[in-house]
């Protein structure tokens, strides 16, 4: 692969995210808005029981 090309496709990649980064802000921002407050019972309930099994 010739340098211009990996270039090329660099470029394309930070497009990508460029692109796409906003979204998954977005996404995120919903989950923490809408989810987290309904699942964050049964989240804190996971991880004390995974910690559980590790100790």
């Amino acid at each position: 692969m010739s340098p211009a090309e990996m270039g090329i496709l660099l470029a394309r990649h930070i497009t990508c995210v460029w692109l796409f980064a906003p979204s998954c802000l977005g996404a995120a921002t919903l989950y923490e808005k809408f989810f987290q407050p309904r699942y964050s019972h049964l989240l804190s309930g996971c991880t004390t029981a995974v910690e559980m099994t590790i100790e």
